[in-house]
């Protein structure tokens, strides 16, 4: 298997993965994507200060379509909540994992 020199991110919200891992491989680049906008400054930001020049932080949603597309920032709570999806009571509540949270 042949090693790359890219990591990716996907969802990186405040990096605490994709900052760590660019301060530990300071020769692989690492890529953090993250959607919501003001999660991206603030990694742009935390980068710049840490002086990791190995970390790009790329501002787009992944979705298995192609296209351009809504993106519903959650203003409670956790902003790496926010989804593609449109928010929904009755989603939320049949959901396992979500129906828990207190912040949605």
């Amino acid at each position: 298997m042949k090693s790359s020199n890219i990591i990716i991110d996907i969802g990186a919200n405040y990096g605490g993965f994709s900052l760590e891992i660019a301060k530990r491989n300071p020769n692989k680049v690492v890529y953090a994507i993250e959607a919501e906008p003001s999660l991206a400054k603030k990694l742009e930001l935390e980068a710049t200060e840490k002086q990791l020049k190995n970390h790009k932080v790329e501002n787009f949603a992944i979705s298995d379509t192609e296209g351009i597309a809504d993106f519903f920032i959650s203003e409670l709570g956790d902003h790496g909540t926010s989804s593609l999806l449109r928010f929904s009571k009755e989603n939320i509540i049949n959901d396992e994992y979500w129906a828990g949270r207190q912040d949605l």
